[in-house]
């Protein structure tokens, strides 16, 4: 066991080493490990260790999310001055001029609205607005993490608490319609 425990531990240092001989060749004192697999220098901008050529360090940052995610972990929209990522993948049609990271996994731009870097169908990116808990909502229609909620009305629809949310006509748990 003890013998064990000594080989992870140097396996752990040398790891941890040529980790920080990459950082310097990355850049040296300019890189900084920006969080969920981005990094940059005054070079590049990084995913995973991969340059992304189309990236520009001095004006790529992460977006932050709300915080208040007790559900479900999302990933972070990542703006460039040209370009929307999401989990490192390019949103060909999203507006990285008006693009917005909503929180929870919801984005938008001028025109269309996402979740986890999926264009939802027939969302109206004027009204729509998060509310909380993973529920957002736009003039006609409800959503839960991206997901349509049958039948809930827009206009009255309000969320409780620990998933709960209601309408006029009816209670919701988690999105789906409850006692009926």
């Amino acid at each position: 066991m003890k013998k064990l425990f000594a080989r992870l531990m140097m396996t752990a240092v040398m790891l941890f080493a040529a980790s920080m001989v990459e950082a310097q060749k990355m850049g040296g004192d300019t890189y900084v490990v920006l969080g969920h697999g981005y990094a940059k220098d005054s070079e590049n901008v990084y995913l995973n260790g991969q340059v992304l050529p189309w990236v520009d360090p001095h004006t790529f940052s992460l977006k932050r999310c709300d915080g208040h995610q007790s559900y479900r972990c999302f990933e972070k929209y990542v703006i460039s001055h040209s370009d929307v990522f999401y989990d490192g993948k390019k949103l060909d049609d999203a507006s990285a001029s008006s693009f917005k990271d909503l929180g929870y996994g919801y984005g938008k731009d001028s025109f269309d609205v996402y979740f986890c870097g999926k264009k939802i169908s027939g969302a109206s990116a004027n009204s729509f607005r998060l509310l909380k808990d993973g529920y957002a909502k736009d003039s006609f229609d409800v959503y839960f993490y991206g997901e349509k909620v049958s039948d809930a009305s827009a206009s009255s629809f309000s969320v409780d608490e620990n998933g709960y949310a209601h309408d006029t006509f009816s209670t919701y748990y988690f999105g789906k319609k409850i006692g009926d």
